[in-house]
C-alpha cells in the first residue's frame, strides 16, 4: 500500500488569529466596500505533522489586494445605527415573531438568497429569532463531478421563517414589515474561498496553501445553495442526531458570531483553514455542539468520522440534487477519476495519510514556498522510483533537482522533507510507488 503517492494527490483531490491592517475599513454604512486581502493569520495549537502541535503563521501572497466581493461575503451583525437606518424596531419584530426584545434576534447583513447575475449574489438583511426551535441539522458534501475531492458545509432547519429585508443602502424600505418577505427557515453555513482582484481566476488546491485566497463564512438559503451547487456537482447529505435544543442553538450562534467576528480576514489553507475545518468548527461550537474533531480537514473521512461518533441519524435521505430535482446525479461522477480513487480510499481515509499531508503542508507554509517551488517538490517526488530505499531516494532527488533553478536552501529543504516522509513510511512499513502521481499535476479542482 502506498501513502506518499496519495499525499501528492491530495493537492489535486481536496478542495479545505491575527487581523492585519486594511486599507479598506469595514463599511458599516453600506456593506458594499470590498475588504482587502489580510497580510497574515496565526493559527494556534495546530497538529502540524510529525513534530506534534504548534502555532502556524499563514501569510498572504497578495496582501492589500481588494477581494472579489460580489458573490461571496461573511455576515455583518447590524449595530444600533443600522437598525434605525433599515427601520427595524422592537414593535415590528413583535408583530412578526411575538417578542419585542431586540436582543432576542440575530439581525445581520449579507445573507444570500438568489442571484442578480452569474457573478453577483443577492444579499439581504436577515432576521432570525434566537428563540426559534432548531428542528434538523445535516452535514453536506458537495462532490465535484468532473474532479476529485469535495466541499463540506452544514445545513439547518428552524421552526420560524427567516425575514428578509432588501439590502438597499440608498433607499431602505420604510414599511417592509407590512408585507414582509419571508422564506422557510432552511439555510446552509459554508466557508467560501474569496479570490482577489489581481489573483488567480481559477481554483487550484496547490495555490490553496500559498495564501492567495481569503475566507468568507457565508449563511445562505438552502434554495440558493441548491441552485448554485447542484447544477454542476453532486451534493450528498446525512441528517445528524439532534444534539438537544441548547447545543443546536450553540451551533447556530457560533456560525453567525464567527462569521461576523472574522469577516473576510482569515486566509484560506487547504489543510488548516478550509471548508471542512470551518464546518467541523461550527458543529463543535467551542465544545457546546457535537463532539467532532474540529481540526478534521479530509473530506474523504467526514462520513466515517461522524459514523464512528454515532451521531448520524439517517444516511439514506435524498441528495440535495434529488430534493431540488437537479439533472445532475451520482451517476454523472467522472468514472475515470472514480476508478482511480477507489483502490486508494482505504489509505486516503487513514490517520497516517492525514499526518503526512499536515507535515508537508506545515513545512510549505512555514518556509513560505511559492507555487512553482511546490510544483517542483511534487515532481521531484514523482522522480523517486517504486520501492526505493533511502540511497535511491537521495539519488533520485539529486538527479532531478540538479537542473532546477531553485536556491540551495530550497533544494536542501526538499531533500529534508522527502527523507522525513520516507523515514515515516519505512517506520510504518509502507512503500512508495509513483504510478498514480504521474498524472496528478495535470488535474484541476474547484472550491
Amino acid at each position: 500500500m502506498l501513502i506518499l503517492n496519495f499525499v501528492i494527490t491530495f493537492f489535486i483531490f481536496f478542495s479545505s488569529l491575527s487581523f492585519a491592517d486594511n486599507i479598506y475599513t469595514d463599511q458599516f454604512t453600506d456593506f458594499e466596500t470590498a475588504p482587502t486581502m489580510p497580510e497574515k493569520q496565526v493559527l494556534e495549537n495546530e497538529l502540524l505533522g510529525f513534530e506534534g502541535n504548534g502555532s502556524l503563521e499563514l501569510r498572504s501572497s497578495l496582501p492589500g489586494d481588494p477581494l472579489k466581493y460580489k458573490i461571496k461575503r461573511s455576515l455583518r451583525l447590524l449595530n444600533n445605527e443600522q437598525l434605525v437606518k433599515f427601520n427595524i424596531t422592537t414593535e415590528r419584530l413583535k408583530s412578526l415573531y411575538g417578542k419585542a426584545d431586540i436582543n432576542s434576534y440575530y439581525i445581520f447583513a449579507n445573507f444570500i438568497h438568489g442571484m442578480i447575475s452569474e457573478h453577483e449574489s443577492q444579499f439581504w438583511i436577515a432576521i432570525i429569532p434566537k428563540f426559534t426551535k432548531i428542528t434538523n441539522i445535516y452535514a453536506q458534501l458537495e462532490w465535484f463531478v468532473q474532479g476529485a475531492g469535495a466541499h463540506m458545509q452544514y445545513r439547518m432547519k428552524i421552526s420560524d421563517p427567516i425575514t428578509l429585508i432588501p439590502q438597499n443602502n440608498k433607499m431602505p424600505l420604510k414599511d417592509w414589515h407590512q408585507n414582509p418577505i419571508q422564506i422557510p427557515g432552511d439555510f446552509v453555513y459554508t466557508l467560501l474561498a474569496l479570490r482577489t482582484q489581481n489573483g488567480p481566476e481559477s481554483w487550484d488546491p496547490i495555490r490553496g496553501v500559498t495564501g492567495v485566497y481569503a475566507n468568507a463564512y457565508s449563511l445562505q438559503s438552502t434554495q440558493h445553495t441548491a441552485e448554485d451547487q447542484t447544477q454542476s456537482n453532486f451534493v450528498e447529505q446525512v441528517e445528524l442526531i439532534h444534539p438537544g435544543d441548547e447545543a443546536a442553538s450553540e451551533i447556530l450562534k457560533f456560525a453567525i458570531l464567527n462569521s461576523d467576528a472574522h469577516k473576510e480576514q482569515d486566509i484560506y489553507n487547504s489543510v488548516f483553514n478550509s471548508c471542512v475545518t470551518a464546518a467541523m468548527e461550527a458543529l463543535y461550537a467551542n465544545g457546546g455542539g457535537y463532539p467532532v474533531n474540529k481540526d478534521l480537514f479530509n473530506p474523504y473521512r467526514v462520513w466515517q468520522h461522524l459514523a464512528e461518533l454515532g451521531i448520524i441519524k439517517n444516511d439514506k435521505i435524498p441528495s440535495l440534487n434529488e430534493e431540488f430535482s437537479s439533472k445532475i446525479t451520482r451517476a454523472d461522477m467522472n468514472p475515470e477519476i472514480a476508478a482511480k480513487l477507489k483502490p486508494l480510499l482505504p489509505l486516503i481515509r487513514s490517520d497516517g495519510f492525514d499526518l503526512i499531508v499536515r507535515d508537508i503542508t506545515s513545512y510549505i507554509v512555514s518556509y513560505n514556498w511559492s507555487y512553482s517551488e511546490i510544483s517542483i517538490l511534487f515532481k521531484a517526488f514523482q522522480h523517486i522510483p517504486k520501492d526505493a530505499n533511502l540511497l535511491e531516494v537521495q539519488w533520485a532527488l539529486n538527479d532531478y533537482l540538479k537542473n532546477s533553478n531553485l536556491s540551495e536552501e530550497r533544494i536542501s529543504q526538499i531533500k529534508i522533507l522527502a527523507i522525513d516522509v520516507f523515514n515515516y513510511l519505512v517506520d510504518h512499513q509502507f512503500n512508495y510507488d509513483p504510478i498514480i502521481a504521474q498524472a496528478i499535476l495535470g488535474l484541476t479542482q474547484q472550491d
